[in-house]
């Protein structure tokens, strides 16, 4: 019977074990771990806007709101703030490069990750070098 019960609390043992492993696991393998310069398309909606930092340092950037916002971690090296770590909940993405006026329309588009550094950069997470690879038209009855 001693041999019976310590069998039984071993296996109980593994299995909180690996119950917690597979917790932990599948909790991160939900997030994206986005890198610098990762090539990465979104689809959303374009809109302009207005930033003001000082009286002689303001203008417009062209934001990408998402259709499906997510969550993830960003990585640079040597970055203490985008060391892999910490989660972000991305819902916009600053687009840096577009061409044309396609603003209000939902597009897709394709850039490199680039994450905020300056007081221009109004997201955390920008798309640099962005082409809009796809103008998603929508049909309504």
């Amino acid at each position: 019977m001693k041999k019976f019960i310590s069998v039984l609390l071993s296996v109980t043992m593994i299995l909180l074990t690996l119950s917690f492993l597979l917790a932990t696991t599948n909790a991160a393998e939900n997030l994206l771990l986005i890198k610098s310069n990762d090539k990465l398309t979104f689809t959303g909606i374009l809109k302009s806007e207005s930033y003001e930092i000082s009286s002689s340092n303001k203008g417009t950037v062209t934001i990408l709101q998402l259709n499906s916002p997510f969550k993830c971690y960003l990585y640079q090296n040597n970055s203490f703030e985008y060391d892999g770590k910490k989660e972000y909940s991305i819902d916009s993405i600053q687009v840096n490069g577009l061409s044309g006026n396609y603003y209000e329309k939902n597009v897709t588009i394709t850039g490199s990750a680039l994450f905020a550094h300056t007081s221009h950069h109004r997201r955390t997470l920008m798309l640099q070098n962005a082409t809009i690879t796809k103008i998603n038209v929508t049909t309504s009855v």
